[in-house]
């Protein structure tokens, strides 16, 4: 009797281990993801940095302060995900534990990250007017190298349409006879003085007439609701880590109290 009793426990003792190691390995995958999409959130951020420093001068500074938040994010999940994956492969309680706090915090930021790009989105539109009217009624004083920039690779001039260049304030005091002339980066095919004497020449189909704010609009938003969707991706993979995690605990807990 005494030894069925003894191999009755030592089978559930196997049936529990062999759960708990099912769970581990679980946990290791889910955190394994986690942790290439930490990751991916550092190169993203990165990239968009790169890509989006000289848009400042049209952007303005909010959406930068959106990409550290997303380098930042991306960075604490690279680290977290690595010390879940340690807890899990060691099946310590207290390194679990903590993980899942961590990652309640790590949502709780993502969240706060999503709400504010949200709120971005909808204003996107009046910050790069505001702040491309400042930049035009400033060149080349301030900020050349960025509307130059985006004029070129954007295929467009002025705000709304070229003829703003002709109410700048630092442009027209450059010369009197820039009433007449937009900036050389307006041009479809970019050469010395392409940009002047637009009216009285009929130049119009030498340069690019159309704004930049619509284009630059576009590209944001885009990349904006691009950010949201990985967000979302994350925050599923996250979601799945914390449940194994939360069955990991529990698990080890039951075999210590059993045995």
């Amino acid at each position: 009797m005494l030894l069925t009793t003894i191999n009755l426990l030592q089978t559930f003792k196997m049936g529990l281990e062999g759960g708990l190691r099912m769970i581990k390995y679980l946990v290791f995958l889910a955190n394994f993801l986690f942790w290439l999409s930490g990751l991916g959130l550092i190169v993203v951020g990165v990239m968009a940095h790169l890509k989006y420093s000289v848009f400042s001068v049209l952007t303005g500074q909010t959406i930068g302060y959106l990409i550290y938040a997303i380098i930042l994010i991306g960075a604490i999940i690279f680290v977290v995900a690595f010390y879940g994956c340690c807890g899990a492969v060691r099946e310590n309680n207290c390194m679990i534990t903590t993980f899942t706090v961590l990652l309640i915090f790590i949502f709780v930021a993502e969240l706060g990250a999503g709400i504010a790009a949200y709120i971005y989105k909808q204003e996107v539109t009046d910050i790069i007017y505001e702040t491309t009217k400042n930049a035009i009624n400033s060149y080349p004083d301030e900020g050349e190298k960025g509307v130059d920039f985006i004029q070129q690779n954007f295929n467009c001039c002025g705000g709304h349409e070229f003829k703003e260049w002709f109410s700048s304030q630092a442009w027209l005091s450059k010369s009197p006879r820039n009433n007449d002339n937009v900036p050389e980066s307006c041009c479809k095919d970019i050469a010395e003085g392409c940009g002047h004497n637009i009216f009285q020449k009929k130049k119009q189909n030498d340069i690019h007439t159309m704004g930049c704010i619509p284009k630059v609009v576009s590209l944001v938003k885009g990349n904006l609701m691009l950010m949201g969707s990985v967000l979302g991706g994350i925050i599923l993979v996250e979601l799945l880590a914390t449940i194994f995690a939360c069955c990991l605990m529990r698990g080890i807990r039951d075999l210590d109290d059993e045995f």
